[in-house]
């Protein structure tokens, strides 16, 4: 016992060093600034004095001795001295005369409180001023709830001791704080800066003080609970009495150390009455303080404490007996916070948002969340759902009598939105991974409620109450198109997502109906709000209902339809959507037209073609082109009609659609008439070449529509399709798929062959290519493509010849010597018509290539045929390739010298 007592003498004094401590480094500061702030003072006392008299000289011998008080004084003879000057008397106005210059010996270096607050670090003044003093605070508050916790352990002493102790040394702790700020120095230091120290020891008692109440009532049931509930609401009164006078401090770690005791000090027998009781008390304190002084830090430390007990208590809860007070305190905790709307009228308008507005909003979040996890937790009992009702209809109700948190009104839909998707119904576990370690657990009495009628009576319910209280709200409340959005978008999602847990996406004309039902109601809500008086300021709404009529449309279409026609019937509704944006202001039908574009292109570019599922329908062309080119059209003209308002970034990803579309269109056609179906693992040249042609082709028109109107959609559709044709070209149809190689059979007539296809009309769009970079003066398109066309052109001869001797195989082999000497007529012939095809057009770029085609045949005669022909072939080839060299240097002569010489002339 000897030891228990001398260390309840230790915890009693605990407080005297501690305090030592920290003004021992504080006085040594504050006496300079205490002394500067009288010579201030007193130097501003003769300047009115020279002011009043200008005659006269100021006296400074005897300013400066005044000035030049000793700076090391005491602090009682400071104040001391400071108490015995007399007031100021009331003077009449004056006119201030010109400031009189003070001697430097009044002010030394020393002694200058810009250069004092210089000297001092902002390290050292956080540290001494502040992070030692809450560190105090917290350590005093800790000790004393670690001694209760130390007697009740070793059982030094008697429950009723150990906590009239405990509740003395928060009664002293309090005592002192406050007494410790009414001392004079204390309310010097406070003038020139926030003092925490008193508030430190204050919040340390205060936090004591409820520690111990609450653990002689639910630890040692020595007090009742009626007695309990009165020390604990006037410990709250004297917290909230205690701030209004020693700052935030005192609250903030007045209501830190209260959510922490129930940590600290357990119980064998917890009551979740009690617990939630305390800490709704608890709240209740701090939110009367944030009415009075406006701090809404304190509310939102409220905001977190309430939610973190809440949801650490709610996976402990043991029946209904305990999940009832949980919903209690829930609800209570979010209404206490709703009750700082009433600080609104004090606070300017341009900060309603920031402050209480925001404070309220993210209590309303937390209290969904928490609601959510309690419906998981009871599997949507008849509790669970009650609370949920209370608080959506409290939401809504302050939501539409307080502007300044409208905001706050789809916090409970999406709550409600939630829940119907992770119901779980008969013969489920929580759908999509919900619950999957057993968190929120199975009640272990009551059970589910495994009727499916529960859930279709609480969708409808949820359905009805946001569609008709957001539309009767669109004539009163400011933010019309958040509540318009609310009774347009809740019924249309509900539905969906009831529709998707019941039916799971299959084919039902009954579901369908509905969602036609609807889209009627919609349409007879939006033709209500356009024969309304208020109807130019309801526009937002007649447009919000226009887009739920197209939503449920869609709906009904998915619940009607399969495969690919579900993915026109949503793709027409692009254009309608349009149109009716075209009429009537829809603040948000750009959006939901992107939303269901995307949706529609995820499964005509994604599913369709790369997955397989359009592979399993019988392939017609005519399916092709309703199945895909309907949705292009669609894309197309939805992206015109919107265009014609103005442009966006929704246009840019219509267009682009429709593109894809179209594209997928002519391949997906070009591979059923090739091969005869669409699901099959050839593709062979003919296939390749015309794929290659197409993507030329639209390459080509994209290049020339922008240059007539600049669209990104043109710009990178001919980049993206060129770029498509060039490497297939190159890598499969040069490469791994020439028939040089693979012996493919290219057909038996001359010329109109798979070779044409493949080289020759690749060829002549790499020309126009070409001809464009010529116009537009583009270098880099004109060689590029030039060259191109040149080298598919001259690919194309060479291999006509190989077939006009090899037939329809024309792999790599013996070469006769007819085959040979025909390859350098040919090369010489092509050489002449460029050569003439450049004379003609005044084009050097052409007889340079024919330059180049003829010194490629006189090296082929000179290395191949000489070696190779034989005979006649021999002779023929080299007098034609002499015969061929004289007649172009005759043509230079005659069309290139002879005019460039006459033109020098």
């Amino acid at each position: 016992m000897e030891d228990g007592f001398f260390l309840i003498i230790g915890l009693l004094f605990l407080a005297a060093p501690i305090m030592a401590i920290v003004a021992l480094v504080q006085i040594g500061k504050l006496k300079t600034e205490v002394a500067n702030l009288r010579r201030a003072i007193v130097i501003m006392r003769a300047r009115q004095e020279e002011a009043a008299a200008p005659a006269a000289e100021a006296p400074a011998p005897a300013a400066a001795a005044t000035v030049e008080a000793p700076a090391t004084a005491e602090a009682s003879e400071i104040h001391a001295e400071v108490r015995e000057e007399p007031e100021p008397a009331a003077e009449t106005p004056t006119q201030v005369a010109p400031e009189v210059a003070v001697p430097d010996a009044a002010w030394t270096p020393e002694a200058t409180p810009r250069e004092e607050k210089k000297s001092t670090s902002w390290l050292e003044e956080a540290l001494a001023f502040r992070w030692l003093v809450w560190l105090g605070g917290a350590t005093l508050a800790l000790g004393g709830i670690f001694f209760v916790q130390y007697s009740m352990e070793r059982g030094l002493i008697s429950p009723l001791v150990r906590i009239a102790l405990a509740m003395g040394l928060g009664g002293i702790l309090v005592f002192a704080g406050e007494w410790f700020r009414r001392r004079p120095l204390r309310k010097a230091i406070a003038a020139l800066r926030p003092d925490y120290i008193p508030s430190a020891i204050t919040a340390a008692g205060v936090a004591i003080l409820y520690g111990s109440t609450y653990a002689g009532y639910a630890l040692y049931d020595i007090f009742a609970p009626l007695l309990a509930f009165a020390f604990l609401a006037a410990i709250s009164v004297l917290a909230l009495g205690l701030s209004l006078v020693q700052g935030p401090l005192i609250a903030a770690l007045g209501v830190v150390g209260a959510y922490v005791v129930p940590l600290l000090i357990g119980s064998d027998e917890p009551s979740y009455w009690s617990l939630f009781s305390y800490l709704t008390i608890v709240g209740a304190a701090v939110l009367a303080i944030v009415h009075t002084r406006h701090w809404w830090r304190a509310a939102c430390c409220v905001i977190a404490g309430s939610g973190l007990w809440s949801a650490m208590a709610m996976p402990f809860a043991d029946g209904l007996e305990d999940l009832i007070p949980l919903a209690v305190f829930i609800l209570l905790a979010f209404i206490g916070q709703l009750s700082l709307l009433k600080t609104l009228p004090l606070i300017p308008e341009n900060q309603k948002w920031q402050r209480p507005a925001l404070v309220v909003f993210v209590a309303s979040c937390v209290t969904a969340l928490l609601l959510f996890a309690l419906g998981l937790r009871e599997e949507n009992g008849v509790l669970s759902l009650a609370a949920m009702a209370v608080f959506t209809g409290v939401t809504i109700f302050a939501a539409w009598s307080t502007p300044a948190v409208e905001r706050m009104a789809p916090v409970p839909a999406v709550m409600g939105l939630v829940v119907l998707v992770c119901w779980a119904l008969p013969g489920e576990v929580y759908p999509l991974g919900f619950d999957a370690i057993g968190v929120f657990g199975r009640l272990p009495v009551g059970g589910p409620m495994d009727d499916l009628g529960t859930f279709l009576a609480s969708a409808v319910l949820f359905a009805v109450f946001f569609g008709g209280v957001g539309h009767l709200a669109l004539t009163h409340v400011r933010h019309k198109g958040l509540w318009a959005l609310l009774s347009a978008a809740v019924p249309v999602l509900t539905l969906a997502i009831v529709y998707y847990r019941c039916d799971a996406l299959m084919v039902d004309l009954g579901w369908a109906a509905l969602g036609l039902l609807l889209a009627a109601m919609a349409v007879g809500l939006a033709t209500r709000l356009h024969r309304h008086p208020q109807a130019r300021a309801l526009e937002i709404g007649v447009g919000l209902y226009a887009v739920a009529t197209i939503g449920a449309i869609s709906l009904a279409a998915t619940m009607t339809l399969s495969e690919v026609w579900l993915s026109v019937a949503l793709a027409v509704q692009l254009p309608a959507l349009a149109w009716v944006n075209g009429h009537i202001r829809l603040p948000y039908g750009r959006h939901v037209a992107l939303v269901v574009g995307g949706i529609v292109f995820v499964r005509l570019i994604l599913l369709h073609t790369f997955f397989g599922t359009t592979f399993d329908v019988p392939a017609r062309t005519a399916w092709i082109f309703y199945g895909y080119g309907i949705p292009a059209v669609a894309y197309y003209l939805a992206a015109r009609w919107f265009h014609q308002e103005r442009d966006s970034i929704t246009v840019h990803f219509l267009e682009s659609f429709a593109v894809a579309a179209a594209v997928l269109t002519v391949s997906l056609e070009i591979r059923y008439w090739v091969n005869g179906a669409l699901m099959v693992e050839r593709y062979g040249l003919l296939e390749q070449s015309l794929q290659s042609a197409s993507w030329l082709a639209s390459a080509l028109g994209f290049y020339v529509r922008y240059k007539r109107m600049p669209r990104p959609v043109s710009y990178w559709g001919a980049r993206i399709l060129g770029l498509m044709a060039v490497v297939q070209i190159v890598v499969l149809q040069l490469v791994f798929n020439n028939p040089l190689f693979t012996g493919e059979e290219i057909g038996h007539w001359p010329v109109v062959n798979i070779l044409l296809v493949a080289y020759g009309v690749s060829a002549a769009f790499a020309a126009l290519f070409a001809w464009q970079g010529w116009k537009d003066r583009r270098p880099w398109l004109l060689w590029g493509a030039g060259g191109a066309a040149l080298a598919l052109a001259f690919l194309n001869l060479t291999l006509e010849i190989r077939h006009w001797f090899q037939g329809a195989g024309i792999r790599f082999g013996v070469v006769e010597d007819a085959e040979l000497y025909t390859y350098s007529a040919g090369w010489l012939v092509f050489a002449g018509l460029l050569m003439l095809a450049g004379f003609w057009r005044h084009l050097p770029v052409l007889r340079k290539a024919a330059l180049g085609i003829v010194l490629l045949t006189v090296v082929k005669v000179f290395v191949l045929d000489m070696a190779g022909l034989t005979g006649l072939y021999r002779v023929a080839s080299f007098m034609g390739l002499g015969a061929s060299l004289l007649l172009v240097g005759f043509l230079y002569q005659r069309f290139v010298l002879v005019p460039e010489q006459a033109k020098a002339d």
